[in-house]
């Protein structure tokens, strides 16, 4: 029996990934030498558009190569429209409390 600690980053993530060791996966999978994805790091230099132009061409068309973002884009697409919703709720309702309190704004 292996045993392995507990990794949460969202339900919706939780219930469709699982990690697990390499050599666990390989075995799992009957994988020798084959590898369906691949993540890299960048240092803080790096530019992210460069690396990954780099890797497409190096890689061929073959391969997809996406960055964190083109990964997660629905994610975050909602992200960015809820600031913007909360954003634009928090100006109305200071709107709203400038117009009820007879000119004296607290926004």
């Amino acid at each position: 029996m292996i045993s392995l600690p507990v990794f949460s980053i969202q339900q919706d993530y939780d219930i469709k990934y699982m990690l697990v060791p390499l050599r666990f996966a390989q075995r799992l999978l009957a994988y020798e030498n084959e590898r369906t994805g691949l993540e890299i790091g960048l240092d803080k230099t790096a530019n992210l558009e460069t690396v990954q132009r780099s890797m497409e061409t190096l890689l061929g068309d073959g391969f997809v190569v996406k960055n964190r973002y083109q990964q997660q884009e629905i994610l975050y697409k909602i992200m960015k429209s809820e600031k913007w919703a909360i954003f634009s709720f928090s100006r109305s309702s200071c709107s709203l409390q400038h117009s009820t309190l007879s000119g004296r704004s607290r926004c």
